[in-house]
């Protein structure tokens, strides 16, 4: 069931179910109400968290196509959950970037992503609740 290798499990595999599901299910829930969201969790939109999470999804995003799964065929093996966590990465880089005042500005076309939080969302959410589960399987 748990993607194993030598008796351990991965260590950028589990990154990226855990990134997967953070994001996941933090874009989910605040997606509802934001203003009440971010009165009972405030530290999930402090600039700290936000660019450590940033940071590992996006490493575990890069490494799961560089580095499949066990038995998985290279980019094609892990390229869900790879493209969740960069989807992730995107909409949590937008929201890193208001927090923070930086003057740094996505793209447009990725721009264009973060409008899309809640399915976002979804979509992380399912790919790091399937990628647990069926780990051996090619495209997850």
């Amino acid at each position: 069931m748990f993607s194993t290798y030598g008796g351990a499990m991965l260590p950028f595999y589990y990154l990226s179910v855990t990134t997967n599901l953070i994001m996941g299910l933090i874009l989910v829930f605040s997606a509802k109400d934001k203003e009440e969201f971010n009165i009972k969790y405030p530290f999930l939109h402090e600039p700290t968290f936000l660019l450590v999470l940033i940071i590992f999804s996006g490493i575990a995003a890069v490494f799961k196509l560089l580095s499949p799964v066990a038995g998985s065929v290279p980019i094609i093996g892990d390229i869900v959950p790879a493209l969740a966590g960069l989807a992730g990465c995107t909409v949590f880089f937008h929201y890193w970037s208001t927090e923070s005042g930086n003057q740094v500005t996505l793209p447009p076309f990725l721009t264009a992503i973060t409008e899309f939080e809640r399915p976002i969302g979804y979509f992380c959410t399912a790919a790091g609740i399937i990628h647990l589960l069926f780990s051996q399987v090619l495209f997850l």
